[in-house]
């Protein structure tokens, strides 16, 4: 359970904050729920079953090529700042037809799921702000990979679509 993903947001007034709550079992997602702060919107999947967006089903977009595509990503606190880890993360980002970042990454994820953004790619990020949204990309029709990082809580994580997850 994330209880406010994005808390800066929150603070500052940018609609950008939600309340996060997933259910793993053996590192697999079963059940992800993400409930925007500032709307109405509840975004929910159960493995097996889909994504929805309240009443409606939600699916990743279908740009194939990164030149073509959205990527949204973050700089989390503990993340690597090093020279050398900045300007790898500024290559990759600069193969992308445009970056966004907004602060919150349960967010970031509910736009993939919902083919608003095409992928997602942030370095040592906690699991309670990935584990609800991994579950609705890979529902929507999307893939993700995520491997522990700098602690049993911190994962470096990828998500998107079938087209562009091959060449993340």
């Amino acid at each position: 359970v994330d209880p406010l993903d994005g808390t800066l947001n929150y603070y500052r007034g940018f609609n950008m904050s939600a309340v996060s709550i997933s259910l793993w079992k053996n590192s697999d997602p079963k059940i992800g729920v993400i409930a925007p702060v500032f709307s109405n919107d509840i975004y929910f999947a159960e493995k097996g079953k889909g994504a929805w967006k309240n009443d409606g089903k939600i699916f990743v977009s279908k740009v194939n090529r990164k030149e073509n595509a959205v990527l949204t990503t973050g700089f989390p606190i503990g993340r690597n700042y090093t020279e050398d880890s900045l300007l790898k993360t500024l290559q990759n980002i600069s193969e992308y037809k445009k970056v966004r970042m907004i602060g919150s990454a349960a967010m970031m994820l509910t736009m993939v799921a919902s083919g608003i953004f095409d992928a997602y790619e942030e370095e040592d990020i906690f699991i309670w702000d990935i584990a609800a949204g991994l579950l609705l990309v890979e529902e929507a029709g999307g893939y993700f990979f995520a491997e522990k990082n700098s602690s049993q809580v911190k994962y470096n994580v990828k998500a998107s679509n079938k087209y562009l997850f091959n060449i993340l």
